[in-house]
């Protein structure tokens, strides 16, 4: 065999490797992606799951909620629990959103949050008030898409 077959057969050698390894990468990108996925939408879950506990465990914020929600009049005292809250609710909607956005949140999972969110924004005129009275605190992007979820005149 002469020095020029080799070369050419360690050449193929080294072009089949390099492939193998792109391949491999790609492999190793796709479970990465399936990974942060996971990972987000475990992280969403978990935030929604504390803001449900939190509710939940207490009768006294439940009937605040329910008079924000219906808009009622409340105290001053009411007013800073439920703009905490709601604060506290649309970092965790704006989170998610941007975990979408980026990727790292399934498509379909986005999908489904997405449409309860724009559920409670409509239905809950304190939680509405609130992102009215403070859209300027979130990203433009995000305060677009809350808008684009608004089905309901503010007064109803």
């Amino acid at each position: 065999m002469d020095s020029d077959r080799v070369n050419r057969w360690l050449t193929l050698g080294a072009n089949i490797a390099v492939l193998a390894g792109i391949i491999f990468l790609g492999f190793e990108l796709r479970q990465n992606t399936i990974t942060s996925q996971i990972e987000a939408g475990n992280s969403l879950e978990n935030g929604l799951r504390e803001l449900e506990l939190f509710v939940a465990g207490s009768s006294e914020f439940a009937e605040i909620l329910e008079k924000g929600r219906d808009g009622d009049d409340i105290t001053s005292t009411e007013q800073l629990r439920l703009f905490v809250f709601y604060r506290s609710v649309f970092r965790q909607w704006q989170n998610a959103y941007f975990q979408y956005r980026s990727g790292a949140l399934d498509a379909d999972v986005w999908r489904g949050q997405k449409n309860g969110y724009a559920k409670t924004l409509n239905d809950d005129i304190g939680l509405r008030n609130h992102w009215q009275s403070n859209r300027t605190v979130y990203t433009a992007e995000f305060d677009g898409l809350l808008e684009s979820m608004l089905t309901q005149p503010n007064n109803q």
